[in-house]
């Protein structure tokens, strides 16, 4: 083969491979992916809240129509009053961890715009133990297990109104997680995925009362859980 055309050929894989090695990866495509879906997610939230902020301006004017206001220290010591909350070790490690968890204290209840609310819950993982763990993974599943005994975890709930069942839909999502001992990046992400997968999975639904099951709007303000029924 004629050299002149083996370096052509050779230039082009060379630009060919460039080509590929600039763009996305398919980590980064979903990670772009889920930023998008979150964006959006933040976007409906807020029209939503501006529709919410709209007859809530418009019934503290007016005094028309029914509302219902709960206040943060009503919210705080409702979630208070569900702990501790207990959960076994293997549902954080199913091979290895066994024991178990107990969710024992809130703090730092704040509501936020777009009908948020986060608070950090202590857990108490001095219960767990470790069995039949191989010498290969005695490093990951010891750090982890002296990792759980001590911390806590930052919770963000949403809320909405179902519109098929009229009940108030709770949505949690454990976001972020910090440990006394190894708060390790990684101890952080089973965590939190564990959390995510066995305990958040399911959104809670509470009936809403009879004066407000139809047509009716909830928002945030920084003290308050409000129910307005539009007219």
């Amino acid at each position: 083969m004629n050299p002149k055309n083996i370096m052509k050929r050779l230039t082009l894989l060379c630009m060919m491979s460039a080509c590929v090695a600039c763009g996305p990866s398919q980590a980064s495509l979903k990670a772009l992916e889920s930023q998008i879906s979150q964006e959006r997610s933040q976007i409906r939230g807020l029209r939503s809240a501006q529709k919410g902020i709209k007859a809530y301006h418009q019934h503290l004017k007016t005094g028309e129509g029914q509302s219902l206001m709960i206040s943060k220290a009503a919210l705080e010591a409702s979630i208070r009053s569900m702990l501790p909350y207990t959960y076994k070790g293997k549902e954080l490690d199913k091979k290895y961890l066994r024991g178990q968890i107990s969710f024992v204290k809130v703090e730092g209840f704040e509501l936020f715009p777009g009908n948020k609310a986060r608070y950090w819950v202590h857990f108490d993982g001095r219960k767990i133990r470790a069995q039949n763990v191989p010498a290969i993974a005695k490093g990951t599943v010891n750090s982890l297990k002296k990792a759980v005994k001590a911390g806590r975890m930052l919770i963000e709930v949403v809320g909405s109104i179902d519109r098929k069942t009229q009940k108030l839909k709770l949505k949690s999502t454990p976001i972020a997680a910090q440990f006394k001992r190894e708060n390790t990046s990684s101890n952080q992400s089973r965590f939190l995925d564990a959390a995510r997968r066995k305990i958040f999975r399911k959104s809670k639904k509470i009936p809403l009362p009879a004066g407000l099951k139809n047509n009716t709007t909830v928002l945030t303000t920084p003290n308050h859980l409000v129910f307005i029924k539009n007219n």
